[in-house]
């Protein structure tokens, strides 16, 4: 459908700007607030969309506006989301190579693809192949249309988890002059 794709031009086409303010938010505040910010934006699109499925098909437009809202809302983490990936292991990799003058960042991305690959494996050979398995067959309210909900829940675990990474990560793109005060 036509309107599924402007929903999805809505959650993607505004990311080169949302990257802009990420990265004035990390210059600001730092890493961990901007990844907080990121990871709160990312749920609550993802919740909102999760709602949208619950609306009566009968009301399309609504459906659609209201998904093309969530979708922009989601665009304020998606480039973000892609970045932390690579950007926390160079970080990592620089300081290390600072301290000890030893440069062993292929092992921290080496490290970050087993993880990402495991989360990947996670995501689709067990949580969606759950989801549509439980889908198959059944009338109202499908099991597939609680991925949403799932993502936005994983999100704000993430944002939780995020008060125990160290001050070393949660810093980065700050410096001696707007570090936050304690």
């Amino acid at each position: 459908r036509s309107s599924d794709l402007f929903i999805m031009a809505c959650s993607f086409a505004p990311v080169p700007f949302t990257l802009i303010l990420y990265n004035k938010i990390i210059k600001k505040k730092g890493f961990g607030f901007a990844f907080r910010y990121v990871l709160i934006t990312y749920a609550l699109g993802m919740v909102c969309m999760f709602f949208v499925g619950l609306i009566n098909p009968a009301l399309g437009t609504l459906r659609t506006v209201l998904s093309i809202v969530s979708g922009i809302i989601c665009s304020f983490a998606v480039g973000a989301l892609f970045a932390v990936a690579y950007s926390v292991p160079s970080q990592l990799a620089a300081d290390e190579e600072k301290e000890t003058g030893v440069s062993h960042s292929a092992m921290y991305f080496a490290i970050q693809g087993v993880f990402s690959g495991v989360a990947t494996g996670l995501a689709q050979g067990v949580v969606l192949v759950a989801l549509k398995t439980a889908s198959e067959g059944k009338t109202g309210l499908a099991a597939m249309s609680f991925m949403t909900l799932i993502c936005g829940l994983g999100m704000l675990v993430s944002f939780i988890c995020t008060f125990f990474l160290p001050r070393q990560i949660t810093h980065i793109g700050l410096n001696d002059k707007n570090e936050p005060k304690a």
